[in-house]
């Protein structure tokens, strides 16, 4: 079994210039579950710890979720806009059409392919489909995709190519990721 990390147990790294948690069991999970299930506790939580990552007046652009727009993660958006020192915009222009979660695909590929691996080549079957709702001009400043979790990098690196300037604000990131 594995072993349950507290808040204060649970590993951190340095991603892209900011220390965020690695995803493990225990409080890191519990509070990415909980946003993923609209839990306003975890929310605030997810929010709060954003917040203290950002220096400076930055965007914030959300992404989208698997039903095709920002809902989870334009509401920590809110959240931060409010409770950040900085000057905080948020940008809501990421879609994607509605989709089966990223998991749910990586997990029917594992069960298809009968092992519990993902290589490259499956994770290139994996793909985001997210697109730009509007015009989207470049921006002076530091730009924000904020997500939860970066798992395998999909959405993240589907983002870079329609913004090539943002910079992720997420709460956790995966070891194999790293």
């Amino acid at each position: 079994m594995e072993k349950l990390y507290s808040k204060e147990e649970s590993p951190k790294a340095t991603f892209d210039g900011k220390e965020v948690y690695i995803y493990k069991h225990g409080y890191v999970s519990e509070v990415a579950h909980g946003v993923k299930d609209h839990d306003p506790k975890a929310i605030r939580e997810m929010a709060e710890f954003l917040s203290s990552l950002i220096k400076e007046d930055c965007y914030l652009i959300p992404a989208p979720q698997h039903t095709g727009k920002a809902e989870y993660t334009l509401e920590i958006c809110k959240i931060i806009e409010k409770i950040c020192p900085y000057d905080v915009t948020i940008l809501d222009v990421l879609e994607c059409s509605p989709r089966e979660t990223l998991w749910a695909m990586k997990k029917a590929i594992q069960a298809q392919n009968g092992v519990a691996s993902f290589s490259k080549e499956d994770l290139a079957k994996v793909k985001a489909g997210i697109t730009l709702k509007q015009a989207f001009e470049m921006l002076k400043g530091t730009v924000y995709f904020v997500d939860n979790v970066v798992s395998t990098g999909t959405t993240l690196n589907e983002v870079k190519v329609l913004i090539p300037q943002i910079r992720p604000l997420v709460f956790a990131v995966s070891e194999k990721y790293l």
